[in-house]
């Protein structure tokens, strides 16, 4: 293999888009193919296929059985260092950033990923963060014709004066601690004290969240109704309504750590304000 930049990316979502337009950010830079493992699990059980139309220069590719071999090539010891880039040579890859250690030091400025993908031809990631400017590249996601009805028919009721709130629940225990419904609550409640023209599009992946804030707000709130479960084709296509619904509202109050609140906003340019505790917002 030749110039080619492998993406496994990991996670949910917002975790595997922002990993892909990541790699498209990069192979543009280095005049590199893009790969994509689009791996089906209990985070995202839908094909990219099913949610996505194609994007050019990226081809679509199974997890190859040789890849569970791969290991991070940023090691410390030399020996280990050459010995690990021996035999990921040997299953066709020169460099592979497998770890959260190696996109720490991407960000950090240690490794240098550009000077990385010119010395060597073919680089595997296998991540859920981004390692580079993917925002432009963000646009060259387009959700499916029947996806994007919905997303119209969802967004035709915002007006300029729409909120976007994203509320953060399930397994994500960070996100349930700093950023607790009450916050939401008192800042939504303070925005209609200020202004009752606005109201507000809520997306979360708690029913029983959506129906306490439903019963709050009324009429102010606006949801669109949709499956909870990341395990099924239809709830992953409702996450995607869910995501460019929020990526067009005039603002997000997002949940803290979640990448979800965070790539939504990147999408068209929008405020992100992130609910946290301690009276804060980031």
């Amino acid at each position: 293999m030749n110039n080619i930049i492998i993406l496994e990316p990991l996670g949910g979502l917002a975790n595997r888009m922002r990993v892909i337009a990541s790699g498209l950010w990069l192979a543009g830079i280095l005049n590199k193919e893009v790969k994509l493992i689009w791996s089906l699990n209990t985070d995202l059980n839908c094909r990219f296929e099913e949610l996505f139309e194609p994007i050019e220069n990226i081809e679509i590719i199974n997890k190859k059985f040789t890849y569970r071999f791969f290991r991070s090539t940023e090691k410390k010891k030399n020996i280990k260092k050459f010995i690990i880039r021996l035999i990921n040579t040997i299953v066709a890859t020169d460099y592979n950033i497998l770890e959260d250690g190696d996109i720490i030091k991407i960000k950090g400025g240690e490794l240098d990923i550009i000077a990385l993908g010119r010395t060597n031809k073919t680089l595997y990631f296998r991540t859920c963060s981004e390692f580079g400017n993917n925002i432009p590249d963000l646009k060259q996601f387009i959700p499916k014709p029947d996806i994007q009805q919905k997303i119209n028919e969802c967004c035709n009721k915002f007006n300029d004066k729409t909120i976007g709130v994203h509320i953060r629940r399930t397994d994500h225990i960070i996100a349930i601690k700093q950023s607790p419904t009450e916050l939401f609550i008192n800042q939504m409640s303070d925005d209609l004290e200020r202004n009752p023209e606005i109201s507000f599009f809520l997306s979360t992946d708690d029913k029983q969240t959506e129906d306490q804030l439903k019963l709050q707000f009324g009429e102010k709130i606006m949801t669109y109704e949709k499956s909870y479960s990341r395990n099924s084709i239809q709830g992953i296509k409702d996450a995607v309504v869910d995501f460019y619904c929020l990526a067009n509202t005039s603002k997000i109050y997002g949940s803290y750590w979640s990448s979800f609140s965070e790539l939504s906003s990147k999408i068209n340019g929008i405020n992100l304000e992130r609910l946290k505790i301690n009276n804060s917002i980031h």
